[in-house]
């Protein structure tokens, strides 16, 4: 490849990627958190709670184009299912998949930084055992890099043992997500592939 094309294509991609996310503005959620707008929405576009005493969790998450919410919240089937979140079973014997309140998650950080380059966010909580002593550090890092018509997650877990940890076997759990459903005859689900 000659010089005068590497420059050219290199001017090529600096400007899509100027343009990404420099419409965004975010806002800190009273409970703990971030919601992330586009001015073109009513709605926020995406929404990550962080609570203190908590578990955190995405809801809501609208389409890239804003037309229907992707994650449902804590439905009276599956109270526990709360939009996109990480619960495991069995961890030392707790459950932290069904169990999200106070006497499972303690937050003990979050910070959030939004520029050109989309915005980025961190939490870390302690998974609590039963008498309210951490046993695993939970870290996420979020991502979010808004192009108008898709949108770009990237999500990182760390998970680092405060002490001897079990993680036993189960048929599910780790990274979650609900999205609204209704059992109703023909109702499926396709992914971009259309699979």
């Amino acid at each position: 490849m000659t010089r005068n094309a590497i420059i050219t294509a290199l001017l090529l991609v600096v400007p899509l990627v100027a343009n990404a996310d420099a419409n965004l503005r975010v806002e800190e959620q009273k409970v703990g958190g971030i919601a992330i707008l586009r001015p073109t929405l009513k709605e926020p576009l995406f929404v990550f709670n962080a609570p203190k005493e908590g578990r955190p969790y995405v809801h809501p998450m609208q389409a890239p184009d804003g037309k229907g919410v992707l994650t449902e919240f804590s439905p009276g089937h599956h109270k526990h299912q709360t939009g996109i979140y990480v619960g495991f079973l069995k961890v030392n014997g707790r459950d932290y998949f069904h169990n999200r309140g106070a006497d499972h998650f303690k937050r003990t950080m979050f910070n959030h930084v939004a520029d050109s380059q989309g915005v980025r966010w961190t939490s870390t909580y302690e998974l609590l055992d039963a008498k309210g002593a951490a046993q695993v550090v939970e870290t996420q890092s979020w991502h979010f890099r808004d192009f108008q018509k898709t949108y770009l997650i990237d999500f990182t877990w760390k998970g680092e043992a405060s002490t001897d940890v079990t993680l036993d076997k189960y048929d599910y759990g780790g990274l979650f997500i609900r999205m609204p459903w209704k059992n109703q005859p023909g109702a499926k689900a396709v992914n971009s592939e259309g699979q």
